[in-house]
């Protein structure tokens, strides 16, 4: 038995990339081609041939040092087709989900000129004129039109780790879409929806179990509307991760650290010491938790818990600058040991 039930987030289209396409041709023969800027998506052909062709399609984000494109790329994905055509004109356009800037083929009897290939966005709806901003500083500008290109091609119908490397949506990177996302249009549904979908699918560090309040509450304050606080409070209670709390020492305390993120991959933690008790990455987002908790818990009408989670806020804060602080290097330890030492 299923039950059909309305989508909450309009559905994703395919638009026509708006961006300069250029085109070289390289030393061997293929064409390059750059559509200007990166885009989710596929792609639209136009050629008229003499005779049937097959040609190879590569796609990418970076180029390699011959111009050639890397579509073997960083994620791991392999961005290669090969197309059968016939003689007289084809319109080819793929329905793949793509994230690319440069297309390579290979194998094309006729010269390729830009008019031939456009880009096919795979997004949501965005309004352009929604958001604007300028300023005397150039490197701000680019700054504020790269991020708006960001949130306007990489949102489809649920904001996810990467439509390349990981389509997946994890808590964390949710805090960071929702922010930007309110910052160029007012449709929340995609953000909402996407918390929604973590309270039933959560990930696996706790950092992300702790932020799981914080998107609740980035939700209400961009749209008024405590609906989704109050459905699903219990679930967000539940997301506070108090049974890590040692109450005695007033912090969270791990003993697998398998499930901290502190930041990924491990390669990219400069040497963060992993082998604590007491993680102060860790304590420093349950602090923010717990106070967005306890908002939570006040605007849906639970008093005692909102009494409840701002003490423990106070209680983790308090703790941490007692016992994670070293006042000899000015700046916080990456957490306490077993016996009591600062790393």
């Amino acid at each position: 038995h299923m039950t059909l039930a309305p989508s909450q987030t309009d559905n994703v289209s395919r638009y026509v990339s708006e961006g300069t396409v250029t085109v070289e041709k390289l030393t061997g023969g293929d064409y390059v081609v750059d559509l200007g800027g990166e885009i989710v998506g596929g792609i639209r052909f136009t050629v008229t041939l003499p005779t049937a062709t097959e040609i190879k399609v590569y796609y990418g984000e970076q180029l390699n040092s011959n111009g050639s494109v890397k579509y073997r790329m960083l994620t791991g994905n392999v961005y290669e087709e090969t197309w059968k055509l016939v003689a007289g004109e084809n319109i080819i356009e793929t329905i793949d989900m793509l994230t690319y800037r440069y297309v390579q083929i290979s194998g094309c009897p006729v010269e390729i000129t830009p008019e031939m290939v456009r880009g096919l966005e795979i997004r949501a709806a965005f309004d352009d004129d929604a958001s604007s901003f300028d300023s005397d500083s150039e490197l701000l500008n680019d700054i504020y039109e790269l991020s708006k290109r960001t949130v306007k091609m990489t949102t489809q119908d649920l904001y996810v780790d990467s439509q390349s490397r990981e389509r997946l949506a994890y808590e964390g990177d949710l805090v960071i879409n929702l922010l930007a996302s309110y910052a160029f249009g007012d449709d929340y549904s995609i953000g909402r929806f996407s918390a929604e979908y973590l309270y039933t699918h959560r990930t696996w560090p706790i950092e992300y179990l702790l932020l799981t309040a914080v998107s609740a509450m980035d939700d209400y304050m961009a749209t008024g509307d405590a609906a989704s606080l109050e459905a699903y409070y219990s679930v967000l209670k539940n997301r506070t991760a108090t049974s890590y709390l040692n109450r005695n020492v007033g912090l969270l305390n791990t003993d697998s650290m398998s499930s901290v993120l502190i930041d990924w991959p491990k390669s990219e933690r400069d040497g963060y010491d992993t082998s604590v008790a007491y993680n102060t990455v860790l304590n420093a987002v349950a602090v923010l938790s717990y106070e967005k908790f306890a908002e939570i818990a006040e605007i849906t009408g639970h008093g005692k818990d909102a009494d409840e989670f701002a003490t423990l806020a106070r209680t983790v804060r308090c703790a941490m600058i007692e016992r994670l602080y070293d006042a000899e290097v000015g700046a916080f330890a990456d957490g306490l040991k077993k016996d009591g030492t600062l790393s």
